[in-house]
This record gives structure tokens, sequence and C-alpha cells, in this order.
């Protein structure tokens, strides 16, 4: 992932950027289609010659009242005329429409042709596209909003053309109906082949309210893996996509009530706060109980890096919004107006299939199996090594517990060498590992049950080794189950009495066997449908 600043002017025609990204996304548009023709140009997306961009330039910066049909005709044209290149995936953060810009009209045929040409296209919902979507979900058009003068122009714009005579209504809402709205997402997410998820929304937010609006909408939530969370997402969007072709939308929204974006939204209003939100607090989830990795990309908040409670940085989010194209005065780079764009080859959610998932599931869970088990490796060896006969190191009464720690490690690791040899593992590759790390444990716990004493005898050090044999256990389910420690293993487990070790082994035996149910729905073969998951 890049982000990619660099100068730009929206009155000259850009430079196309080479680059082997096949993903981009755009930060706010505020309401301004040159910016978004520009932007598409300059990722190669959309292809028009500079004089061709001149005449669309000269077009867009017309005064509204001076705009003819000659000039909509050539607009339409140009755009309808235009090459669309399907092979780069793009996400826009949102205020696409109803914004300071010229016109919402033009934006929506540049939308039109991306919809067109089948081009991977999703739109962050944004607290300027809901007051377009609010107008629409009227019996006519106003191009009336609820926010400050000017800060809808783009709609009023639209509305001018309208009320004048020189665009249908009825051609606008079924560019609303059949080009816009399956476009529209809460949220949109990628996914790396190591298994990291980007999560895209317009405000900045957390899983929190990922949460909060499946809990809206009587959706299940889980973030015990990635493929529960990106069926909630999906599920999520599938319901914003309803309801916005039943036109209750921007309703809802409203329904929820005023909220203040200077302080964290509460997570009763979640769809205020995904579009309005500006502060986060102590209420923010980046980590989901899964184990894996969550990058959160947004917009909404000017120029600035989000912090937590307004003091701690947030290396978890990136933000996308500039002033590049906000006002004719932002029409080029300076000093305080800057443009970029972020470039990622990461997988989107139309290309996903639960192929690809499982895959993705697979080398996540054996890199965390192996970052885990490297670790006891290197803190028992110290025990083996003095329970070792031949070192210079050995001391008799570690005899018998480094010989039963070295048995463990070694069952293990082989236990892991079979399974992980398998590139599409079954049910019954599962099962003998299942069953192979429930015995090596039995067994390394029957020697641990004889010395009792040791957490109470022996040097610290020692005994984060023991607790660490303990944890070991635990470890494996819990890097696809639920697993997390804010302190780390020494504050979740060393300094117990040792009977506990005894206790976690047990806890192991109960955890390894819903294993089985993860496993299942992540890993192993079965008869998983190879649809795209984006497409749910």
């Amino acid at each position: 992932m890049t982000l990619i600043y660099r100068a730009a002017n929206l009155r000259l025609y850009p430079k196309v950027i080479n680059h082997q990204g096949t993903h981009v996304c755009l930060g706010d548009l505020h309401g301004n289609a040159l910016k978004l023709i520009y932007t598409l140009i300059e990722e190669n997306v959309l292809n028009i010659d500079p004089q061709q961009y001149n005449e669309l330039t000269k077009i867009y910066f017309k005064p509204t009242g001076q705009i003819n049909s000659d000039d909509l005709f050539r607009f339409r044209a140009i755009i309808a005329n235009a090459k669309i290149n399907k092979a780069r995936a793009v996400t826009l953060i949102g205020d696409e429409l109803a914004d300071r810009g010229q016109n919402d009209y033009f934006t929506l045929l540049v939308l039109k042709k991306l919809h067109d040409e089948k081009a991977n296209v999703n739109i962050m919902l944004s607290n300027h596209s809901v007051e377009f979507i609010r107008d629409y979900e009227r019996e006519k058009f106003t191009g009336q909003y609820r926010l400050l003068e000017g800060q809808g122009r783009s709609l009023e714009g639209m509305q001018t053309l309208i009320k004048k005579g020189l665009i249908d209504e009825k051609e606008v809402r079924d560019i609303v109906e059949q080009c816009y709205q399956p476009m529209v997402k809460a949220i949109d997410y990628t996914l790396t082949p190591e298994g990291q998820l980007t999560i895209f929304s317009h405000a900045p937010i957390g899983l929190e309210t990922v949460k909060a609006l499946a809990e809206k909408f009587r959706i299940p939530y889980r973030d015990d893996s990635i493929r529960n969370l990106i069926r909630t997402i999906d599920a999520i969007n599938k319901v914003i996509e309803k309801l916005s072709k039943e036109k209750q939308l921007a309703q809802l929204i409203e329904l929820e009530g005023l909220a203040n974006p200077n302080y964290p939204i509460p997570l009763t209003k979640p769809l205020q706060r995904l579009i309005w939100n500006r502060a986060l607090g102590n209420e923010l989830m980046t980590e989901p109980t899964g184990g894996f990795k969550v990058k959160f990309v947004h917009g909404h908040v000017g120029p600035m890096s989000v912090l937590k409670n307004g003091s701690e940085a947030l290396p978890t989010h990136e933000n996308l919004d500039t002033l590049f194209g906000k006002s004719f005065e932002c029409s080029k780079t300076g000093p305080h107006v800057t443009h970029l764009t972020r470039h990622s080859s990461e997988i989107t959610a139309k290309e996903l299939t639960d192929e690809q998932l499982k895959e993705i599931s697979r080398q996540f869970f054996k890199a965390k199996f192996n970052e885990y088990f490297d670790e006891l490796k290197l803190k028992t060896s110290q025990l083996i090594d003095k329970g070792n006969s031949k070192s210079s190191n050995y001391d008799p009464n570690y005899a018998k517990a480094g010989k039963e720690a070295a048995i463990l490690i070694s069952e293990l690791k082989q236990a892991a060498d079979t399974f992980f040899k398998n590139t599409k593992p079954t049910a019954e590759n599962f099962i003998a590992f299942k069953t192979h790390c429930e015995k090596a444990i039995s067994n390394a716990e029957k020697e641990f049950v004889n010395h009792r004493s040791w957490h109470q005898q022996l040097s610290p050090s020692f005994r984060r080794i023991l607790g660490l044999l303990a944890l070991l256990p635990l470890g494996i389910p819990a890097l696809v189950i639920s697993f997390k420690s804010q302190s780390g293993y020494i504050a979740t487990f060393f300094g117990k009495p040792s009977t506990e070790s005894v206790e976690k082994l047990q806890t192991f035996k109960n955890r390894l066997s819903k294993m089985n149910q993860i496993f299942d729905e992540e890993i192993i073969e079965n008869e998983l449908p190879t649809n795209k998951l984006g497409d749910r």
C-alpha cells in the first residue's frame, strides 16, 4: 500500500501515473466532477485526450446560469466516448455529490460511464451524499440541503438545469437507480494475501461502528475470523442498498437525530457516526477477536490525522481528505493544498472468492502458529539444555522436565508439519492434527502435575518457561478463535500458582474442540460455493 502525493492543477491536463497497483482509493471529492475526472485520468482509469479535457474544464467552470444545451451535449459525448480501464478497481471515500462543486449532473454522467463499462467502483456513504439521497427520496428534486449555505452547491446546480429544462429529471433518477445506488456502500474492504483487512468508510470509525450497524440492522456481528467480519460487512451493505432503493435511507439516518461531530458520536447513532464522525475516544475498537490485522481508511476530517481522545496517534488509520478541489481557489496544489490517492494491489470485495479466502485463512493460521511456536522453542531450549546430561548446564533436577519439554516440542512440530503440508486440508487432516496436539499436551500434563512446587521454588525465568509451556496449547486455537492480550503473556500467565498450568491445559482441551467449527468454516475443504463474497 502506498499513498501517492503529487502536484496537481485542475485547469491543466493531468499526467498519467505509472504504477502497478490494481486498486485506487480517492479521498473526498467535494462534489467536484472535474476532480473525479482529473484523478481518474491520472490513475489510468479514464482516458480522454488533452483537447477533450480542456473542453470539459471550460464547461465545468462556467457559471451554472450560463450553461446551455450545446455544453451539455458536448460534456455527455466526451464522457460517453471515453475509454475505461477495468483492470483497476476504485473506491471513492465520499462527498461526491451535494457538496461545494459545480454540478452533480456532471458527476452522475461519469459514474454512469463507469457503471456501464462494468468498472469495479464502490462509493462510501457520506454526509454530503446523504443530502443528495434525501432530495432524491422526495417526489421531485428541490435542490435543497441541510448544510451551511454553499456547502451543497453542486446539488443546487443540478436542480437549476432541471428547472430550466436543460436536463430531464427522469434521466437523473434513472442514473441514480441503475448506476449510482449499486455503487453506494456503508463500508468497503480489501484484503491482502497475508490476511490484513483494510476497511474503508467516509468518516473515521473502528470495528465498534461496524458492530453497532450490525446490531441496528439485526445482523449477527462476528469478528472472530476474516470471513465472518467480511460476511457482516456484506450484510450491512445489502441493507444499505435495499434502503436506498426503497427511498428510506436518508429518512432512517434522520431518525437517529442530530449528533455533534466534534465529539465521538454515540454508538446508538451508528449511521450518523458512519458519515459525520470526526472524533474517536475510548469506544474505538481496532483489534478483532480473531487476531488478524485491520487497517482503517477514511476521509471527512480535512487535511489532518485523526487522534484518539484528541492526542493519541492512530497508526491503524489513514486519512485521504485534502482541500484539493474544494473551491475554485483550491483547484491547484500549493503550501496548504495537497493531492493524493492510495494505491494497493489488495483483493477487492467484488474480486474476493471463497477459495481465495480459504487460502488466505490457511496462510494466516500457519504464520501465527509458526510465530508462537518459534517463541516457545526459544524459551524451552533453556529448559531442554538444563535437562540434557551432555550439556555443561546440566542439572539433574531438570532431567525429566527437560525431556518432557523436548518431547512436547517435537510432537507439536510433527503435528504442524503434517497438517500444514496439505495445501487443501480436509476434516480428517484437521482431526489428526487436533488429536496429535491433545496427546502431546496430555503427556506433558502428567509431568507438570508431578512438579506442583515449581512456581514457588524456581527462578522467575524458569517460571516464564513453564508459563509458556502452559500457554502454547492456548495459543493454537486462540489464533483463530478469540485469543487477545493487551499486556502480553507475562501479565496473563506468569506469577500464577503452578496448579493453574494444569487448569490451562484442561482449558486447551476444551478449546481444541471449538477448532472444529472454525476450521470447518475457514480452512478445511468442504462444500463452500465459489461465488464472490462481495456479491452476497
